[in-house]
């Protein structure tokens, strides 16, 4: 495991996310800025920290929790 290193493929997450294996990660963990790049702010400089996110691949997940994820995500967008 000595000979592994860390590859990035992406600079972005609008960008696609190419994986070299058929057994690609279930969850992906992306560390982010919490403020956008330009922001400004009239009091001066703005903190900004950096926000961890969880992805998870739907497809990767049993069929029914698959679907009861799609559910709760749909339900959320509609509030």
């Amino acid at each position: 495991m000595a000979d592994q290193q860390l590859k990035i493929n992406f600079r972005s997450l609008t960008d696609i996310v190419v994986a070299e294996e058929a057994d690609t990660p279930l969850v992906v963990r992306c560390v982010t800025p919490s403020v956008p790049r330009g922001q400004a702010s009239t009091g001066g400089t703005m903190s900004n920290p950096a926000k961890m996110s969880v992805y998870v691949r739907i497809d990767g997940l049993p069929k029914e929790l698959a679907e009861r994820v799609r559910t709760a995500v749909e339900a959320l967008s509609w509030a």
